[in-house]
């Protein structure tokens, strides 16, 4: 999981590997959360709160 730092908003990328394939995936979610909100969720990792928010394949790879 990953956030943008320095920044006032961010989205929280998340990045998986496939339990079929094995390739790596990667996600953002659709919403762009304030950057405390954003901290906080990647600190707890809250990843019930980013999927009911929802999230999407993320043209953002390589990051991790």
């Amino acid at each position: 999981m990953g956030i943008k730092e320095n920044a006032e908003k961010s989205y929280i990328f998340l990045k998986g590997i496939s339990k079929v394939s094995g390739d790596i995936q990667w996600y953002v979610s659709v919403k762009n959360y304030e950057i405390s909100d954003a901290e906080k969720l990647f600190e707890e990792e809250n990843f019930k709160e980013i999927f009911k928010s929802g999230v999407r394949i993320s043209n953002v790879t390589r990051w991790a």
